[in-house]
């Protein structure tokens, strides 16, 4: 949907953005997201040189190095060193990573991929370091969606099933 790649949309929380890239699928696309010096930054997960996974690189002198050939790419996406280049050959200008628009806020990494940058939405209380919120996940279950969705309405089986942590055998 162009008006969800128009707007700025979660790609994980911000303490699982580290130097280490990580892989992050969003609305269907493979994501490297990582962290320099200047920031944070996401890149789909793709080096134009022979295809690899750029979230299994590295960051080196705030570059993202892809773990096949060890090109480096700047935070703009433009490669910066290829080392099997011979020395004096200038860089082809189509050796580069398709960067999106990154960033940091209320705790959560933004990714918006049609470079728009609308502004984003401002939230008061989340911006007050004295407020804490909790960020519960990411978790797998292997159950059907309207199975989750009953489970958390359904307050009579916490005392039965989660005994000790959410309930009591006394409010059965």
């Amino acid at each position: 949907d162009q008006v969800l790649m128009d707007d700025w949309l979660v790609a994980c929380r911000s303490l699982d953005g580290k130097e280490k890239p990580i892989q992050v699928k969003l609305m269907g696309e493979r994501l490297a997201v990582f962290r320099n010096s200047k920031g944070v930054h996401s890149f789909k997960d793709l080096c134009i040189h022979r295809g690899a996974a750029l979230s299994l690189g590295e960051v080196k002198n705030d570059c993202l190095v892809c773990p096949y050939h060890a090109w480096e790419y700047n935070d703009e996406g433009a490669c910066v060193h290829i080392p099997q280049l011979p020395e004096g050959r200038a860089i082809p200008k189509k050796a580069k990573a398709t960067a999106y628009s990154c960033m940091e806020k209320y705790g959560y990494i933004w990714v918006n991929f049609s470079g728009n940058e609308p502004d984003l939405f401002e939230h008061p209380i989340m911006s007050d370091d004295s407020y804490h919120h909790v960020i519960w996940g990411p978790m797998d279950v292997v159950a059907k969606p309207p199975r989750i969705v009953e489970n958390f309405l359904d307050v009579g089986h916490l005392a039965v099933v989660h005994m000790g942590f959410l309930g009591t055998d006394t409010h059965r």
